[in-house]
């Protein structure tokens, strides 16, 4: 009998005196049911066969057999209650809680009975209770619109540790990885964390069996990684949760340090459920990516509606550009713009322009101050204070289409210097490509936000490494910073357009500007240049000073002919009307030595003076050997502004 219930093979495997008591209790228990099984059939065949009372064998024992079925039935109630304490308790527990809003319900059904008032005092009834109890209003700055305009959101349904817990336990049994330990489990909003104790295991052989460890659990991916804590499993849950922004702003104002950090704002919560923020000051710039759907759009509203409700017009102006017409469109009125919304890419190169310039002003503004930052500068006494500036772009890919150059350029030297001008970038882009996410771009975006992505490569262009492509969507996504080893997972919170229209709503209430904005930002429009043949009719109020295409007035012409050598010049004068003269689209310079020879200068200072120019991105050298070609780049109008200036007999 005992083979047959396994006893007999675990007694052999028991070894600790812990796994002794156990199979002793369980072999008891396995006794009772038989003993009661035995009592139970003695009883009824007693019960049911006459031919013991009809030849009078055992006659005046009904009640005794009664007796032995009621003591069979109880035991066996008896062992099915010990192996299901766990159950019993559950359900008892179900019941009491049930109870309890059950007379929780009752006690709000039934009318309330008021207090007689003692002898010695006069009873004056409190006329204020019959008006409606209005919310506190919360704010995040007394000046800005209050927290009770966002909506909440309680339908959370947090599933229980243990079931996905003991999922995971039994794939490891499923596929002989019992050796691993799992030493924590951490639910956040959107998946659950384990950490894994592997032993001596190997980390490759158990990442072989993550698609069918993945498969067994019911989920699309396990996304596993190495800490110092152990091998971190990270799986979806059935049930997500929705992180509400009204629910993260709340949290933020209990922790928030008590010095304001103005461009410090809640994005969402991270994988283990705490808040994450965003301090847009340390990245300094963002680059915001991901595939449609995947939640690119509601992060740069919740940034955006983290800052107007956290900051006055007069501590942080923002600069939209939505090509796309309907992402950012709804935020004009606001007091908080410098320019309305702009949404023609050829406005939004110059509005680029125009805040280079603007820092430009404010680094001559800080050396007349003797200070190095945007800090000092407003620390110091007696000086007007000015406010940060953030740029929003979302979409990129429109931009890079039609003013490429421009768009790169500006990028590069605000990411540059525009951090201690107070004056920070946010791109989003949902094409993740070479073409739109250039070089220059990427190095002067270190701070990343990268949403679900279709492939590694794309997700390479991001964050520089794979993962993004098995994010699950609609907001989950990973935050890396200058300030982080590692990317960090993170489930963005999320905002309706209804609440954004109500904060903006609120300030456009409070304040009427939107007239001047819109003033302004004609005031920036591109000058107007028309290319036919070789007459060109440009804006004679702008100039392009500089070989990448920032114009601004000329004060003095012939005061700028010091900024080459004479033998610097004779070369960019050399190229410049190559490509003026030039109808071709492609144009490739000949060889050093007939250029050296057309221009009358030393081969090795031409070589040098070329290096300088592909430095610029004024040329393009393709290939090597015998088979190198270099490519002029410099495009019709550049070469006019450029002959104009430093030679205009070049032009007739």
């Amino acid at each position: 009998m005992k083979s047959i219930f396994g006893i007999k093979e675990a007694s052999k495997k028991a070894t600790s005196f812990k796994e002794k008591i156990k199979l002793a209790l369980k072999s008891m228990l396995l006794g009772s049911v038989l003993i009661s099984m035995i009592f139970i059939f003695i009883g009824n065949i007693y019960l049911k066969m006459d031919i013991f009372r009809r030849y009078k064998i055992t006659s005046g024992y009904e009640s005794l057999a009664n007796d032995f079925i009621t003591v069979g039935i109880g035991v066996l109630i008896g062992v099915f209650l010990i192996m299901n304490h766990k159950l019993i308790f559950r359900i008892i527990k179900f019941l009491i809680k049930a109870l309890i809003i059950a007379v929780e319900i009752i006690k709000a059904k039934l009318p309330k009975k008021h207090s007689l008032p003692r002898t010695n005092q006069v009873y004056a009834p409190n006329i204020s209770q019959s008006k409606p109890v209005q919310e506190k209003k919360l704010h995040l700055n007394p000046k800005c619109a209050p927290l009770n305009l966002l909506n909440n959101f309680y339908d959370n349904k947090k599933e229980h540790e243990s079931s996905r817990k003991q999922e995971l336990i039994n794939s490891f049994k499923k596929y002989e990885l019992d050796y691993i330990k799992i030493k924590k489990v951490l639910r956040g909003p959107s998946l659950t964390r384990f950490i894994l104790d592997i032993g001596d295991g190997k980390i490759s052989k158990i990442r072989s069996f993550e698609g069918e460890i993945a498969i067994t659990m019911g989920v699309d991916s396990i996304t596993s990684r190495v800490d110092k804590e152990g091998l971190i499993f990270e799986i979806e849950n059935r049930n997500k949760d929705i992180v509400g922004h009204k629910e993260v702003l709340l949290e933020y104002m209990k922790t928030k340090p008590e010095k304001n950090n103005a461009l410090e704002v809640p994005i969402g919560k991270t994988a283990i459920g705490d808040n994450l923020l965003l301090n847009i000051s340390k990245c300094p710039h963002v680059l915001i990516s991901g595939a449609t759907n995947s939640g690119k759009s509601v992060c740069v509203n919740t940034i955006l509606v983290s800052l107007i409700m956290k900051n006055t017009p007069k501590e942080v102006k923002l600069i939209l550009i939505d090509p796309k017409l309907v992402e950012l469109s709804n935020y004009n009125g606001i007091p908080h713009l410098i320019f309305s919304v702009i949404t023609d890419p050829r406005k939004a190169a110059n509005a680029l322009k125009w805040a280079v310039q603007e820092m430009e002003k404010r680094y001559k503004t800080f050396a007349k101050a003797s200070v190095r930052n945007f800090e000092s500068y407003n620390e110091k006494p007696n000086v007007a204070s000015m406010e940060r500036i953030v740029i929003v772009i979302d979409e990129l890919a429109d931009l890079m289409l039609v003013a490429s150059e421009l768009v790169e350029n500006s990028i590069q030297r605000l990411g540059q210097l525009a951090r201690a001008a107070g004056i920070h970038l946010i791109v989003a882009t949902q094409r993740p490509s070479n073409d739109v996410i250039t070089g220059i771009i990427k190095a002067n975006l270190r701070s990343r936000i990268a949403f679900a992505v279709n492939d590694s490569v794309n997700s390479r262009i991001i964050l520089d490494e794979g993962g993004a492509e098995k994010l699950l969507g609609k907001g989950d996504g990973y935050l890396y910073t200058t300030e982080m080893k590692k990317p960090k997972r993170f489930q963005g919170s999320l905002i309706s357009d209804k609440e954004i229209d109500k904060v903006i709503n609120w300030w456009k209430n409070k304040s009427n500007n939107a007239n001047i904005q819109e003033d302004i930002s004609l005031n920036i429009s591109l000058p107007k240049k028309e290319i036919s043949g070789k007459e060109i009719k440009h804006d004679d109020s702008f100039e392009c000073s500089d070989n990448k295409g920032f114009c601004k007035k000329e004060d003095n012409q012939d005061s700028n002919y010091e900024e080459y050598t004479e033998k610097e010049l004779k070369v960019r004068v050399y190229l410049n009307e190559s490509a003026f003269h030039t109808d071709e689209e492609e144009i490739i310079l000949p060889s050093t030595d007939t250029m050296r020879a057309h221009i009358g200068i030393m081969k090795a200072k031409l070589i040098e003076i070329l290096d300088d120019l592909e430095k610029e991105g004024k040329i393009e050298r393709k290939g090597a050997g015998r088979g190198a070609k270099t490519y002029l780049k410099i495009s019709e109008s550049e070469a006019y502004q450029f002959l104009k200036k430093y030679s205009p007999e070049s032009l007739d």
